[in-house]
């Protein structure tokens, strides 16, 4: 909830309050591991910094969840297209977890890796 809280401030233009719910979620995962990482996110970002980064966040606090694939599908494929095409090795142990169906015909010409 806080995710989506924090999604609904920047869409608001309301950043600097949306990093700071999105800093609540990433300290309660550091607690959860005693672990330094994920770092909080910095005030000044920009509201399209904010919005990519929500995204992804939601994601990964959401991997494993039923409604996965209706959460990485809220954007459309934009921003997962964007981020295939930086070739980063986290996103592409993503990608082979999670592809993302263009169109429903089955016949698998429609996966976006």
């Amino acid at each position: 909830m806080l995710l989506m809280a924090a999604d609904v401030y920047n869409e608001l233009g309301q950043t600097d309050k949306a990093i700071t719910l999105a800093n609540e979620v990433l300290k309660r995962a550091r607690q959860s591991g005693n672990a330094s990482q994920p770092a909080d996110w910095k005030s000044g970002l920009s509201k399209e910094q904010v919005r990519e980064k929500i995204y992804f966040e939601r994601i990964f606090e959401g991997a494993g969840e039923p409604e996965m694939y209706q959460k990485m599908r809220l954007r459309g494929t934009e921003l997962l297209k964007k981020e295939n095409s930086r070739s980063t090795m986290g996103m592409e142990l993503f990608k082979n977890q999670w592809p993302i169906i263009l169109k429903g015909t089955g016949t698998g010409e429609n996966v976006f890796f």
